[in-house]
């Protein structure tokens, strides 16, 4: 049985980002990992680094962001009606040899789709949608 937990509506700043990340990490505690882990960590800086693209990118007047709980999984849905980016085409992390004069970006999309079990993307009625799920296998 699927339940909402949180839905959220922000104006596309980082500082909502950072409140938002701090709600699902809650919400990641109170049903999975009470200390926190690895499930917690990943989900969080994937929802981080999508919410994170929305604000530098997509240029939408308001992020939404919705969780939805299983027993044994977390399901984050993230919208907007800004530019249209579809972050679920296979992306590899960038090659760099010596990392130290290695150009900011490039890591966060290959990072964001290793970070959760399924990643999908639609774009209907001028809206992002990107749902990404993750099992909790604790």
């Amino acid at each position: 049985m699927t339940s909402q937990v949180l839905e959220m509506r922000f104006a596309p700043e980082f500082s909502s980002v950072n409140l938002a990340r701090e709600a699902l990490r809650k919400i990641c505690r109170e049903l999975f990992e009470p200390q926190g882990g690895t499930f917690t960590d990943e989900l969080c800086l994937a929802a981080t680094e999508a919410m994170n693209n929305a604000v530098k990118h997509s240029g939408a007047p308001v992020i939404e962001l919705e969780v939805m709980a299983e027993r044994d999984s977390l399901t984050l849905r993230l919208t907007n009606e800004g530019v249209r980016f579809d972050p679920s085409v296979p992306a590899a992390m960038p090659n760099n040899v010596d990392a130290s004069i290695a150009a900011e970006g490039g890591y966060g999309l290959p990072l964001l789709q290793r970070m959760v079990d399924n990643l999908e993307y639609t774009f209907r009625d001028g809206r992002n949608v990107l749902t990404m799920y993750k099992r909790y296998n604790g």
